[in-house]
């Protein structure tokens, strides 16, 4: 299990098969008993959870202080889930945080609204919301096609 995974390479089919995966953190949400991140790297989203039986009490103890865009590496095993997006999520057995964020000055999830202004002076961190992103990456696509047609 020394070799990092992807998160387009999980699927439903790994289900109890142990993984690691490292990225951001796009959301933590701590409800005590139970903790979600929402780990993001360059190929898509996973939702990953920690339980207090299945979670080492360190690790689950560590989800607290982990921010947005914090950098984690979780290992855990892959479940299959109804109710997560993708059919399954990662029950997290250790986390590691590389790099706690400070808090971002705009919101990148998209639930808060952000001034143009203030999107144009953090443009970077504005680029990391999917529908921006995906902005760009079609974009890009269409550069591509022009200049091998050309």
């Amino acid at each position: 299990m020394t070799n990092r995974t992807a998160v387009e390479d999980l699927s439903p089919a790994m289900d109890g098969k142990s993984v690691l995966i490292a990225g951001w953190a796009q959301e933590v949400r701590d409800l005590k008993k139970i903790k979600f991140i929402l780990l993001r790297d360059r190929s898509g989203i996973v939702q990953c959870i920690g339980l207090p039986n299945e979670t080492e009490q360190k690790s689950f103890d560590e989800i607290s202080n982990v921010t947005k865009e914090s950098v984690v590496e979780v290992s855990g095993v892959v479940k299959k889930s109804t109710q997560a997006k993708l059919g399954f999520e990662v029950v997290i057995n250790k986390i590691k945080l590389f790099s706690r964020a400070e808090p971002l000055p705009i919101d990148i999830s998209g639930k808060i609204e952000t001034g143009l202004d203030n999107r144009l002076n953090f443009r970077f961190l504005d680029t990391r919301r999917p529908e921006i992103n995906a902005i760009f990456r079609v974009r890009s696509e269409i550069l591509a096609a022009s200049v091998e047609f050309f």
